[in-house]
Formats: structure tokens, C-alpha cells, sequence
């Protein structure tokens, strides 16, 4: 078969089906084909790809087919090479569409999707019907999800205080036609309930997580903010320091390094705490710790050491532990160095804090936020997005295995006459 003699009816059948594939209704809950988009940056899906599904394959296999069919698409467009297509605009998200979407309970199983949607099209256009079947039989469990094509139709059924009642469209011969009363539920209510049966807690919706991911946002700009200033003053360090508040040490005993049961620089930061207030002691040999620099937060108080303990009157307040240390200002290239050094530690400490602590804002939640409610592409047309490999089947047959009660999935278009 080829474009040029597929008539006028099938080309409009075949661009009504894949607008279907990607408009508002199916695409936000399509997870395979909303993993095909996110494969190109542009958000491009191959033609091939779409050719495997079962509704379209039904219409054509031909790549040129579905070219000509979108000629006048204002949803899609397809690319210069004609192999590929895309949405023109961006799908709303998940929770738009749970808006709009109500789950329904007994309706007669005998029931075929397109009756479902004549039925529920009286409330207001409906977009998709998601039919749910038994996983082994394929047979209808008289339950399904409606999605409509605008939010009040779904809010005035929801709201409506009498539920309408199902009819079929032909009774049986020498029956009455009789209703059968609907059970509707949100798809907020829908989630509460089967969280109960399961025994776990109900999922939080999308919007609460995304205004959290916003927090996040904000809390981590914040932050970095913050680090890119403490960047900026530790790199000044370099060339921009404090000049004369370094002060060189020596002459003291070896000495046990926890004497008196506190560790000897800090037996040290408050001997030379006594003359101004220090930042910081470094030994010039950590095992013997008889020497080393005391860098003090001013000028003034540096000096003040050095004038004091330099004092040959051997007051309490100039000795440590009995001894006169012997002191000497720091300046020069050696004051210059050792900054650089002091810079060059704070940045590698700033960086590695950052490694360490990752998405430290993202409150302990991981990245999977489906739902997993099974409602994948649905409605007229859909497709069921299995994963077709041999692991995969391997992987599906040990969880109908291991879980013998699970018998309800989501139906899909394709599977109507199956």
C-alpha cells in the first residue's frame, strides 16, 4: 500500500489515532510513549515505533501513510526527514488529567468500550475510557477510568447527590430495560481505597511533591549563593588577607598531647586566648607539637601577645605550663604563603562539603513518583506498554506467580477482540 491510494477516510482514521496517542487525555499517563519523547532532546518519537502499535498497525504499516495523514495535524509535526513526529506544544502533567478523570464501578460487565463512551459522553465530552480487565481472562471487571476532555463535567458528575444508573443500549429479548446504579469515585478516592486493601500508606499528589521540589529549589540557590560569596573570600585570601595577625611559636616541652585530659591545642588556644581571641593553632609537627603558628582574628591582638609574653617578668598570665614560649611576628613572603595555604584548605573543604552532602535539601524522597495505578495508554486506540523482551516476560510470570490474587489490569483498545 502506498499515500497516494489510501482513501480520504482511512488517512482521516489514521491521524485521528495518533493525535490520540499524544493528546492531552492519553499522553500524560502513556509511560512508554512519554520514555519514547524523552529519548531525543527534541522530544522526537520514530514512525517505526508508533507502526508496532496494534490499533494503528491495523490502518497501515507504512511510514509514508502516516506522513501524508498528518499533512494538516495542528497537534503534530513531523520532521524533514519524515521518520519522525512530535508534539507541537507541551502535554499538561498527571495531575491535571486526574482532575478531569473519575473512576467508575458496576457497570455491566457485558458492556464494550464504545458503549461505555456513547453512555458517559451524555455528561460531557469524554476524551478516554480505560477499561479494566481480569489479567488472565481479558474479561471486563465492570470497572473503568473516564477520563473527559474538560474538568466540570467530571466535578458536575462527582458533585451530582443521585449517581446516574447504567443502561444498556438493547435489553435482552423478553427483558425490561433496566439501569444498573453506578458507584463514582475521584481519583483521589480511588488511590485512598486501594491503599487500604493494600495496607500502604496513600501516595501524595504530584502538585504537593512538585511544591516541595520548588522549596528545594529555593533552599539549594540559597545555598549556593552562600557558597559562591565563601568561595569568593576565601580565593581574596590569597591576596587580600588580614596582614599582621600571625604569630610563630616554639620552646615548648614534649609533652603528653592530652594532658590534663584536654587535647594541647586547645590548652593552647586558651593560653593565647588571654591577649585577644584566637582563630586557629597549627603545630609544625603534629607528633611533637613543641612549635607552631596561632593565627589571632585582629592585628591588635597579636601584637598584644607579642608584646606581652616577649615581656622577660615571667607573670602567670605570660607562662604555659611554667614556660616562657619564645614568639615572633609573622610577615612578609612566609605571612603570604602561609594565607595561601589557609585559602587553598578552606576551598578543598568547601568543595568536598558540597560532594559529600549531594541533594542533602531533597528531604530523604526518591526519584520514582508513579503512581502505579495501571493506567498506562488507554482509551480508544491504546496500547499496552509491556516490556516484550525475554527478561521481561521472565520478570511478569514470576509476579503472576508470586501474586495469584492480582487478576485486574487496565484494558487497552487493541485488546477489544482479543
Amino acid at each position: 500500500m502506498t499515500s497516494q491510494i489510501t482513501s480520504e477516510e482511512t488517512l482521516a482514521a489514521i491521524k485521528k489515532q495518533i493525535e490520540f496517542y499524544f493528546s492531552n487525555d492519553n499522553l500524560p499517563r502513556d509511560k512508554f510513549l512519554k520514555n519514547e519523547i524523552k529519548k531525543t532532546q527534541e522530544g522526537w518519537v520514530d514512525i517505526s515505533v508508533l507502526l508496532t502499535f496494534k490499533k494503528l498497525a491495523t490502518l497501515t504499516k507504512d511510514a509514508s501513510v502516516v506522513v501524508n495523514a498528518l499533512n494538516t495535524s495542528e497537534l503534530l509535526t513531523v520532521s524533514e526527514d519524515g521518520k519522525k513526529i512530535k508534539r507541537i506544544d507541551t502535554a499538561p502533567d498527571e495531575n491535571e488529567v486526574d482532575t478531569r478523570t473519575i473512576f467508575v464501578k458496576q457497570i455491566p460487565k457485558e458492556a464494550t468500550m464504545e458503549e461505555v463512551e456513547t453512555f458517559f459522553n451524555q455528561f460531557g465530552e469524554v476524551g478516554a475510557v480505560r477499561m479494566r480487565r481480569d489479567i488472565h481472562s481479558k474479561a471486563f471487571t465492570g470497572s473503568a477510568f473516564i477520563v473527559f476532555k474538560n474538568k466540570e463535567s467530571a466535578d458536575k458528575i462527582i458533585s451530582a447527590p443521585e449517581k446516574p444508573k447504567y443502561t444498556l443500549n438493547k435489553a435482552k429479548e423478553g427483558e425490561e430495560l433496566k439501569g444498573v446504579q453506578l458507584i463514582i469515585l475521584t481519583v483521589d478516592q480511588y488511590d485512598e481505597e486501594e491503599s487500604k486493601k493494600r495496607g500502604k500508606p496513600k501516595k501524595r499528589k504530584r502538585d504537593e511533591i512538585e511544591e516541595e521540589d520548588e522549596q528545594d529549589k529555593v533552599e539549594s540557590k540559597v545555598k549556593e549563593e552562600e557558597d559562591n560569596k565563601r568561595r569568593k573570600e576565601f580565593e581574596d585570601l590569597v591576596t587580600n588577607y588580614p596582614h599582621g595577625c600571625l604569630l610563630r611559636f616554639s620552646g615548648l616541652p614534649n609533652q603528653d598531647p592530652n594532658n590534663r585530659g584536654r587535647p594541647l591545642v586547645l590548652q593552647l588556644r586558651d593560653y593565647f586566648a588571654h591577649f585577644g581571641e584566637t582563630a586557629r593553632v597549627d603545630f609544625d609537627n603534629e607528633t611533637e607539637k613543641q612549635s607552631g603558628i596561632v593565627r589571632y582574628k585582629t592585628k591588635e591582638g597579636c601584637d598584644r601577645a607579642l608584646t606581652s609574653i616577649s615581656d622577660k617578668e615571667k607573670s602567670a598570665e605570660n607562662l604555659f605550663e611554667g614556660i616562657l614560649p619564645i614568639v615572633e611576628a609573622i610577615s612578609g613572603e612566609e605571612e603570604k604563603a602561609h594565607w595561601k595555604v589557609v585559602s587553598e584548605k578552606k576551598l578543598e573543604s568547601l568543595d568536598s562539603g558540597d560532594k559529600g552532602k549531594g541533594r542533602s535539601n531533597s528531604r530523604g524522597r526518591g526519584r520514582g513518583r508513579g503512581r502505579g495505578r495501571g493506567r498506562g495508554r488507554g482509551g480508544r486506540g491504546n496500547r499496552d506498554h509491556r516490556d516484550d523482551s525475554e527478561e521481561g516476560r521472565s520478570r511478569k510470570r514470576a509476579r503472576m506467580d508470586e501474586e495469584p490474587k492480582k487478576t485486574i489490569r487496565t484494558v487497552f483498545a487493541e485488546d477489544e477482540n482479543e
